[in-house]
């Protein structure tokens, strides 16, 4: 299981996120969508890394030219990593590319600024 592409990409934004000094977290729950788009979630929509494994594989299968793995700030000891893929609209958009990038980033000087803690940034609905 450690050779899948969630993993290998989440080891690698796991050390850039502690380089940049965010605090351990408990565990890692997965959301779809740009950072824009997470401020009020549902809990059904965040994913453990176990479960959502599968589906990032799939989004690798669509061959879309890049996807953004975000590493967003903590919300009751969990870290939240937002998975954005490019919208068919976009002007970076291009499908069946035989390499997909996955870019990694940190949280919004916004939420750094607040010791990485996501608490006053989003609500998570039941």
């Amino acid at each position: 299981m450690k050779d899948r592409a969630l993993f290998q990409h989440f080891n690698h934004l796991s050390n850039f996120l502690k380089e940049l000094g965010v605090p351990e977290w408990n565990n890692v729950l997965f959301v779809e969508g740009g950072t824009e788009s997470i401020q009020n979630l549902d809990r059904s929509k965040l994913h453990s890394l176990a479960d959502y494994s599968d589906r990032f594989e799939e989004l690798l299968r669509q061959k879309h030219s890049w996807i953004n793995m975000s590493g967003l700030g903590l919300f009751e000891g969990n870290l939240i990593v937002a998975i954005e893929e490019p919208h068919k609209r976009s002007p970076s958009y291009m499908s069946g590319v035989s390499y997909t990038s996955v870019n990694i980033s940190g949280p919004i000087r916004y939420i750094e600024e607040r010791g990485y803690d996501l608490g006053s940034f989003i609500v998570i609905d039941e």
